[in-house]
C-alpha cells in the first residue's frame, strides 16, 4: 500500500505544481517584480503543498508557517480551491493507477489461498468471502457508475433540447 511518505513525495514531484513554479519563474523574468503578488503566489504554492501533504488544516498551517485562518481564507477562494481540487485529483489518480497495477496479483494471491488444500479451512473461507464481498462491491459500483453516466447523458440532452427551444422561440 502507498504510504503517506510516498504520497508526499508524489505531491512534491507533481508536474502541475512544477509547471506553475517554472512558469512563475519565467513570468518574473518578463515582468517587473511586484513583491506583494510574488509573495502571494509563493505563499499559495506553500499552502497548497502543505494541504496536500499534511493530514489536518492545523498541521498544514504549521508546515506552511501561516495561520489556520489563512488556510481557510485561501480555501474559500474559488481559484485556489480549484487548484487544490485538481492537485488532489492528480494524486488520487496516481494512487488509483498504482493500485490497479497490483490488482491482478492481489486477486491471484487470494485465489491461491482459497484453492490451496494445505491451508486451514478458515483461511480458505476468509479468502472466498473476500472474493465474494469485493465482487459484489465491484458489481454495485459498476452499476451505479453506468446509471450515473445515463443520467448525465439525459441531463446533457435535456439542456441541448432546452437551448434549441429557446433558440427557436426567439
Amino acid at each position: 500500500m502507498l504510504s503517506l511518505k510516498k504520497i508526499e513525495k508524489k505531491v512534491k514531484k507533481s508536474p502541475r505544481l512544477a509547471n506553475k513554479r517554472q512558469n512563475k519563474g519565467e513570468e518574473a523574468q518578463k515582468k517587473p517584480r511586484n513583491g506583494k503578488q510574488m509573495s502571494k503566489n509563493r505563499n499559495d504554492d506553500t499552502i497548497l503543498q502543505a494541504l496536500l501533504s499534511q493530514r489536518t488544516v492545523r498541521e498544514a498551517a504549521e508546515a506552511a508557517n501561516v495561520s489556520e485562518r489563512t488556510i481557510y481564507t485561501r480555501l474559500a477562494d474559488p481559484a485556489f480551491r480549484g487548484a487544490y481540487n485538481r492537485e488532489q485529483d492528480d494524486i488520487l489518480r496516481g494512487v488509483s493507477n498504482h493500485l490497479k497495477e497490483h490488482l491482478r496479483q492481489s486477486i491471484a494471491c487470494i485465489v491461491d489461498i482459497m484453492e490451496d488444500a494445505d491451508n486451514k479451512a478458515s483461511e480458505r473461507l476468509t479468502a472466498a468471502r473476500m472474493i465474494l464481498e469485493y465482487s459484489a462491491k465491484f458489481a454495485e459500483i459498476q452499476n451505479i457508475t453506468e446509471r450515473l453516466t445515463e443520467l448525465e447523458l439525459k441531463i446533457v440532452n435535456n439542456v441541448e433540447l432546452t437551448r434549441e427551444k429557446v433558440k427557436n422561440s426567439a
